[in-house]
């Protein structure tokens, strides 16, 4: 599956701090997609010598547990001398 950040918006809390009755949908379909990965490969430009806003708004929003133990890669981009090494590496 391809989950794009942008389709939450800006997210107000955390996943793990609603009431499992009061989870936001759109919120918890993404969660599901996100646990029952098997891997994960991270896309992201580079924007301040860090991954965008975006991307790690969708992040910080889940649990660690949700990424834990599942092999992952990162791929960045940027116009300048270091091509996103600062965002994949921050």
């Amino acid at each position: 599956s391809i989950l794009d950040a942008k389709d939450l918006g800006l997210l107000k809390k955390p996943h793990f701090s609603y009431a499992k009755s009061q989870i936001p949908q759109d919120l918890e379909d993404m969660y599901q997609k996100l646990k029952e990965g098997d891997a994960y490969i991270t896309i992201t430009p580079e924007y301040n010598h860090a991954p965008c806003p975006g991307l790690l708004n969708l992040m910080n929003h889940f649990g660690s547990s949700v990424f834990s133990f599942k092999p992952s890669g990162i791929v960045s981009y940027s116009a300048g001398q270091w091509g996103g090494t600062r965002a994949a590496h921050s």
